[in-house]
């Protein structure tokens, strides 16, 4: 069976916190623990220090070393949450690491999150100064900013350190437990195998679910899903002020704030403090949800990728800097298979099924992993004048208002992406070359599972071959036949070396700009966590 790729690492947008981690120097490779080609940073120590050391920010994708920085014995990275200054990674083996500025404190290189009880940590979620983490067993713990009640203590204080969010232990639950978490801006929300839905934190616009606005929950409640009737909670999803439940079914049910239309409802109340459905996609349902700071993406069980809510640079992926009150199929994805969709907090992202990624909307601090282009498209509805003259509707030419494909990491297949305040972080693998003899030839084949088709950047490109002897002697003989010269039989045989080892070259470069294929589409691919503002 052949050997899987291992898992990599590349981060674009805002390093100025450490946020990405530590980066590969240029042109270094090495073994897992090793840490000598890596830009790395004492630990306590102000970032102003090393300003040479870490890129304030990165316009392209940059392959990441933080890795390397975990102990074996926690094995690898299997998930990754993004915060507004931070980065949570979740290894194997269900221990957490972070890095860059939480709470004040500075992390340059990942650290180990000390958690304090025998329990594996199943999965984490960040808000945009905060951590959820779901245990073993269905506890839940929280760590960071707490002014709002987000940590879900009973208080408004902040901690360096996990504690435990008791009101949500299963005994306290009359044995149910937390199945799945999310985090907003300063709120939390959590949904349990009884279908269940509990949020905390900052409620002055209704995100808690309450039927009334606060300034604060600082203890977790009951939100009211009766709507939902038989179905079951599939996913949760965060913005900045606002709460989304996708259910088995495909539907969705938002509440909070209503502004630029990110609930996704014709209504145009500016809150909504209970669960409302989107009635939008009664027609078509959906597969999974990813909420950024105003806005919202969603997949289609048909496939279609929908945008709705904030707009003003270019978000919605329809070519127009418009806000969306209700969903719009985003253009330029026609004929893409896409496996997942994200947010950060300002622009968005989709992962296909050939492990190509798109990324479009605000781009300034270069988290679309865009190379600068100031002819991208953008739509100026109308001739704006000011004092100081016309002016466009972009405050940035790194900001696409349609799909872009990152070019940059064209010759890896994305598995997955994930987006904070300013940053991004890819998972994605090497594309595989595998070895077969059939019929007397050494085929060489790429692809992931069963083989694949060849598709996109190196559509058409047929596979190259490496010929044995006798096939040699043929082809030969044929040119010595059309060629019609006695010497060149020899030639041809010298150049036929050659021809094979300039074929493996070319194979191999051909290679490096590549995707394929794989599965077919499933309707039940899960977006990433909720992403958060850069201020």
């Amino acid at each position: 069976m052949e050997e899987e790729a291992p898992l990599q690492f590349y981060g674009c947008g805002v390093n100025s916190f450490f946020q990405l981690g530590p980066l590969m120097t240029d042109g270094q490779g090495g073994g897992a623990n090793d840490k000598e080609h890596t830009t790395s940073i004492p630990q306590g120590q102000h970032p102003s220090h090393h300003s040479r050391a870490q890129a304030c920010a990165l316009h392209l994708p940059q392959p990441l070393a933080f890795d390397r920085f975990l102990a074996e014995e926690d094995g690898p990275v299997k998930d990754l949450s993004c915060g507004s200054t931070f980065t949570v990674a979740l290894t194997t083996r269900g221990i957490p690491y972070q890095w860059g500025i939480l709470n004040g404190r500075a992390f340059p290189e990942p650290t180990r999150v000390s958690l304090g009880v025998p329990l594996r940590c199943m999965q984490v979620a960040c808000g945009r100064k905060h951590t959820l983490a779901l245990m073993e067993g269905g506890y839940i713990m929280s760590w960071g900013v707490g002014y709002f009640g987000q940590l879900g203590h009973g208080d408004d204080l902040s901690c360096d350190r996990p504690r435990m969010v008791h009101l949500l232990d299963p005994p306290r639950l009359g044995g149910d437990h937390v199945v799945a978490i999310a985090c907003g801006g300063l709120h939390s929300a959590v949904s349990t195998a009884g279908q269940s839905v509990y949020c905390f934190g900052f409620n002055r616009y209704g995100q808690v679910g309450q039927g009334q606005t606060s300034d604060k929950i600082s203890t977790p409640r009951p939100v009211s899903m009766s709507m939902i009737g038989p179905a079951r909670i599939r996913q949760l999803a965060c913005g900045r002020h606002h709460t989304s439940v996708l259910t088995d079914k495909g539907h969705v049910f938002s509440w909070g704030a209503s502004s630029f239309g990110r609930l996704g409802l014709p209504d145009p109340k500016k809150v909504v403090t209970l669960p409302t459905e989107v009635i939008s996609f009664r027609a078509c349902p959906l597969a999974a949800l990813a909420c950024g700071d105003f806005h919202v993406l969603a997949l289609g069980m048909d496939g279609k990728v929908y945008a709705w809510g904030y707009g003003a640079e270019g978000q919605g992926g329809l070519g127009a800097t418009l806000h969306l009150r209700t969903p719009r199929p985003v253009e330029g994805l026609e004929g893409q298979q896409v496996a997942q969709v994200a947010c950060g907090a300002w622009w968005s992202m989709v992962v296909t099924r050939q492990g190509r990624l798109y990324s479009w909307g605000y781009g300034d601090g270069g988290w679309l992993g865009l190379e600068h282009a100031s002819e991208l498209p953008y739509v100026e509805p109308c001739q704006p004048v000011t004092k100081y003259g016309a002016t466009c509707s972009f405050d940035s030419d790194f900001n696409a208002c349609l799909p872009s494909l990152v070019t940059a990491l064209a010759h890896l297949k994305v598995e997955k992406v994930v987006g904070g305040g300013g940053h991004t972080i890819v998972m994605a693998r090497r594309i595989q070359r595998r070895f077969s003899r059939a019929g007397g030839k050494v085929v060489r084949q790429e692809g992931g599972e069963g083989g694949g088709t060849r598709n996109g950047l190196a559509e058409g490109v047929e596979s190259m071959s490496l010929v044995n002897s006798d096939e040699e002697g043929e082809e030969n003989r044929q040119e010595e036949e059309e060629g019609g010269a006695g010497a060149e039989r020899a030639n041809a045989s010298r150049r036929g070396c050659g021809a094979s080892t300039r074929s493996s070259t070319s194979s191999s470069s051909s290679s490096s700009s590549s995707s394929f294929s794989s599965s077919s589409f499933s309707s039940t691919s899960k977006s990433s966590a909720s992403s958060m503002p850069t201020t």
